[in-house]
């Protein structure tokens, strides 16, 4: 840090400050608590104090007593049950049967008590007393409306606040830029502080395995002799997370950052860029040093995180998936010892690394097995299933042999195989959580099968807070996020986890998530009432059922053995959309488990009619045969064909199914031909699709999304300010969630990027409607931009502007996809062109100033993305169109070749993109820490974004109750990123901003300051 100047011009701050509070009536609080508080009741008092001073101006002063009693009229009491010996009898009868996470708040005698039933629900209850003073939180930071609290500091409606669910927390995904890939030690610090005042309490990771697509460098995975001291290991074997010169994983091309268009390079201090951690071993470490040397960053790093997280209460939780993936050069060192690394003995040595090496290296709480991923929409065979459930099995004895040092946990992308999607239930210890995230991104409702689980193990449900699919794009689901967590609360869950990659992005439905773990009585008509199913009418699933799948049998009497070799049994009917017509269904079957007649015998129902009675398929045929029965045309009236399925002996089973026929005629359309062939029980083969997922016939009364008007009011309120709290509050509500109730992609807001076939998330997709009728979709985003002439205050309008240019930016996306989509119809125009004159002129007149208009339109979308730019995952969403869309995908320059080719000259210099920064100056904190630990050394890092010169960012600061801000230059790291060493934080604490001149005017960061500021505490 250089020189501090200490300067005595902020008498204006203070007057400012002095006519915030004289306007009201407000007196200054005392903050009383008893004397040697536990550790976080303290910081609660000096919490309360920090954000009565943000939202008022006012500095309480913070008394400790022996006695309650002693404390004085005008008081904010906040105490830990625990910490009372002897309760008053004043408050006996509202500090009564708290539990450890229940609060109260609640007026008396001229004085607001805080009474937490221990020290971390004091802690919440600190959080909550300044939610009622206007502050709302997120992931990404604490927001203080710019419009000063004038009201009651001390009366307030009384409530007790107990959690629903008494695991709520957060799953960041690894795998992409925007997520806990780019995450340093200060990020997962900064989110542990926030999910404590969003009063969570558990954060997990999941660790992709070598080949799906690369290791990741969370869990180690070896030999227990060859854990070292502390983190280190002796061996290891090539991991490695997000970086930009990461080689064609998910669809990303390897660029430095200095290939980003549009002064985007200017975010990113290194050409090579990732998370801290990764310095000098990307893209992948490639000698035995480097390997090991990430694995022993990465545990120092969750080492430093957890142990901090675990002072708030927090629970941490990791894994791997099941069966467990060996890595090759861990299978070449089992090989050279002797040991079969398809062996069990194998499998258990290697937990028991895994398992001793987390012990020694980092503190945890759960470590949960995922089952395959394949398993959302493949059908995993009998055996498959076997060595899911033994890998399982050995994991938990390893554990059981180490006296659980931390508990096992299961998870994956279903809650188990689809022959029983609750059947883990029997497998693994009654202790043991299970856990799933929903099917389709989320679309799907949260898994019946929690319900079916009757034992009183920990369920946690996990939503789905955003999709990776359109991870470059705004996606709000209030109203799914309150559904969700109404129906994990009908399923008797008793954990709610939302999965997400980004942060200040889904803001709201990280709040909305958190906010319906505590309470659901405003919103959910259904809070408190017995759980009801309700008959639906479904189509496109089958009801019931279970699977059986065995590759490898060749089945006699057909070519395509594979449909044969997977039969759906055991399920009531199939109900198949199509559209009206008249059909001929062929219904294809293989008895291949039983060698008997009369084991199996059933009948079958297509459209009401009988096609089958007393069928026995081995009576028929004998076994591992195939056969079929073809039905005369039958009519279809309702876009659903309907199989139904009577049991006779056993279950009736099915191996494929093939309707094929004429639609009917509608109006002056004729008919044409259909035809549809459904897998059962199997995956995607030549023309028949996968089997159909599995319906109930049932489902929840909830509705899919829940009213969410009530959120986002709120939500607009601390963001912009009441005067445009209702107007943007029914902007939001109009792009949040599903039309109708059904999910399946129709989604209210215009989603211009998607996953790419082969590819990964979030690429920007070319779109063949006009844009003049494209445009249509968006005229929310002016809707939304003309209400900022309404507000007031600067911290108030730079919140609105970041929802004003991600919105712009999304249309300007839009745009672009419809650009291209002509570029595509016009070159097809030219590829057809015989004459090569004619194609020549077409294509300098027609088609380059399309390919040029590309350009700009890619730069206007950049500039729209570069001003919401703050927190990482921005930065990877930067990364994610420069390598994935543009390098990747081709977006812009997929045609030049042939452009080139057909008017024999290179592209003139004008469809090049710039790589110059043209908006606004902005100072940038990537990673607001508001909580440290006493003695703690803090490196804050700061990003100018800007065209022109700028002077040296320098750091204004004082401690709570000083007079005067001091001052300390930073230090230019690299480009345009600058750093220093934060000063000592007192309990008081650290009241700071970060300015910046430019053209004789100053530029401050947070837009609030000097007025607002940002306040580090230490405890």
């Amino acid at each position: 840090m250089k020189k501090n100047t200490r300067k005595t011009g902020s008498w204006l701050i203070m007057l400012t400050l002095i006519l915030f509070v004289s306007c009201s009536e407000q007196k200054v609080p005392t903050i009383c608590s008893l004397r040697n508080p536990s550790p976080l009741t303290e910081l609660g008092t000096r919490e309360i104090k920090k954000y009565i001073y943000q939202r008022t101006g006012l500095i309480p002063t913070i008394h400790t007593e022996s006695d309650l009693s002693d404390c004085s009229a005008n008081s904010i009491i906040i105490v830990n049950i625990e910490d009372m010996p002897n309760v008053p009898q004043a408050i006996q009868e509202r500090s009564a049967n708290l539990g450890k996470e229940d609060f109260r708040i609640f007026s008396q005698d001229n004085r607001l008590f805080i009474i937490g039933g221990s020290d971390v629900a004091t802690l919440y209850g600190a959080y909550r007393y300044a939610e009622l003073l206007g502050v709302r939180f997120y992931l990404h930071g604490d927001v203080i409306p710019d419009e000063p609290y004038t009201g009651s500091l001390t009366h307030f409606k009384e409530e007790l606040n107990s959690p629903l669910f008494s695991t709520r927390g957060i799953l960041p995904f690894h795998d992409f830029p925007e997520g806990p890939d780019w995450w340093n030690e200060d990020d997962y610090k900064a989110y542990f502080s926030q999910l404590t005042k969003l009063r969570m309490n558990f954060f997990g990771l999941h660790t992709y395995p070598e080949g799906g697509p690369h290791a990741e460098p969370s869990v180690w995975i070896g030999l227990k002799k060859d854990i070292q001291d502390s983190a280190k290991v002796a061996k290891s074997y090539p991991a490695t997370f997000a970086n930009t010169q990461r080689p064609g994983h998910w669809g990303y091309a390897p660029l430095t950052t200095s290939q980003f268009s549009s002064g985007a390079s200017l975010l990113y201090d290194r050409e090579v860029y990732g998370a801290d951690i990764l310095k000098g071993t990307e893209p992948f470490p490639t000698t035995p040093d480097s390997m090991c040397l990430l694995f022993e960053r990465t545990g120092k790093l969750l080492s430093s995180a957890f142990d901090f997280g675990h002072q708030f209460g927090l629970k941490f939780c990791m894994g791997t998936e099941t069966p467990l993936t060996i890595p090759q050069m861990v299978r070449s060192e089992l090989k050279r010892q002797g040991i079969n690394p398809e062996s069990e003995d194998a499998t258990r040595m290697l937990y028991e690394g895994i398992f001793n090496r987390i012990t020694q290296t980092h503190s945890l709480d759960y470590y949960w097995l995922w089952t395959p991923e394949s398993w959302t929409w493949g059908n995993p065979t009998n055996k498959v299933v076997q060595q899911t459930i033994n890998d399982i099995k050995i994991a938990n004895s390893v554990l059981a042999d180490m006296n659980y040092p931390f508990e096992l946990a299961l998870s994956g992308w279903v809650l188990g195989p689809p022959q029983n999607r609750s059947g883990f239930d029997q497998i693994i210890p009654a202790r043991s959580p299970i856990s799933c995230i929903s099917r389709m991104w989320g679309q799907d409702r949260i898994e019946r099968g929690f319900y079916k689980i009757k034992t009183d193990r920990p369920k946690w449900a996990i939503p789905w807070l955003e999709e990776d699919p359109r991870m470059t794009i705004p996606q709000f689901w209030v109203g799914r996020m309150r559904a969700d967590a109404a129906e994990a609360l009908d399923y008797n869950c008793n954990g709610l986890i939302g999965i997400h990659w980004r942060t200040r992005s889904i803001a709201p439905n990280v709040r909305a998530l958190a906010e319906a773990s505590w309470s659901q009585k405003d919103w959910n008509p259904n809070f408190g009432k017995p759980y009801i199913e309700t008959p639906v009418q479904t189509e496109d699933v089958r009801i019931q059922g279970k699977v059986n799948a065995d590759d490898g049998r060749i089945i006699k009497g057909t070519k395509d053995s594979p449909v044969f070799n997977s039969l759906c049994y055991d399920m009531e009917s199939y109900l198949v959309k199509v559209p009206n017509g008249v059909y001929t269904v062929t219904l294809q079957f293989c008895e291949n488990v039983y060698n008997q007649q009369g084991k199996r015998v059933f009948g079958v129902n297509v459209e009401g009619e009988a096609v089958a009675t007393h069928l026995d398929v081995f009576a028929k045929v004998g076994k591992d045969t195939a056969y079929e029965i073809k039905t005369k045309p039958i009519a279809v009236k309702d876009g659903v064909l309907n199989i139904d399925f009577n049991v006779e002996v056993e279950n009736p089973f099915i191996s494929g199914i093939i309707i094929e026929g004429k639609t009917e005629d509608v109006n002056q359309v004729k008919g044409e031909y259909f035809k549809r062939a459904i897998n059962a029980g199997g995956i995607a083969y030549k023309d028949y699709e996968a089997d159909l997922p599995e319906g109930t016939g049932m489902e929840s009364s909830q509705p899919r999304d829940m009213e969410a008007f009530s959120f986002y009011k709120d939500y607009a309120t601390g963001e912009f300010g009441k005067e445009i709290a209702d107007s943007a509050a029914a902007i939001f509500v109009s792009v949040d969630g599903f039309y109708g109730n059904g999910g399946n992609d129709n989604v209210k807001i215009p989603r211009p990027a998607n996953w790419v076939s082969n590819s990964g998330p979030g690429a920007v997709m070319p779109n063949q409607a006009p844009w003049d009728k494209e445009k249509q979709k968006y005229a929310f985003v002016d809707h939304f931009a003309r209400l900022g002439s309404k507000v007031n205050g600067k911290g108030n309008i730079d919140r609105f502007n970041y929802w004003v240019n991600t919105f712009n930016y999304t249309k300007a996306m839009a745009k672009l996809g419809c650009t291209r989509g002509l570029l595509d119809q016009a070159m097809e125009k030219a590829e057809n062109m015989t004459n090569a004159k004619q194609r020549k002129q077409f294509v300098q007149k027609e088609i380059l100033p399309i390919r040029i208009q590309m350009s700009r339109e890619w730069e206007e979308m950049m500039g729209y993305l570069l001003q919401t730019v703050y927190t990482p995952g921005e930065l990877g969403t930067v990364a994610n169109l420069e390598q994935l869309s543009r390098a990747g995908n081709h977006f812009l320059d997929k045609h030049d070749d042939m452009i080139q080719r057909y008017t024999g000259a290179a592209l003139p210099k004008e469809a090049g993109l710039s790589t110059q920064y043209k908006g606004p100056t902005r100072i940038i904190l990537l990673t607001e820490r508001s909580l440290i630990e006493k003695d703690e050394k803090m490196i804050l890092k700061t990003i100018i974004l800007s065209s022109g010169k700028t002077s040296i960012p320098v750091l204004k600061y004082r401690q709570i109750g000083e007079r005067d801000f001091r001052s300390a230059e930073m230090e230019l790291i690299a480009r345009n990123t600058y750093s220093l060493t934060m000063p000592s934080v007192s309990l008081n604490g650290l009241e700071y901003y970060v300015t910046v001149e430019e053209a004789g005017n100053s530029i401050n960061y947070p837009a609030s300051a000097p007025t607002i500021n940002n306040v580090i505490m230490a405890f």
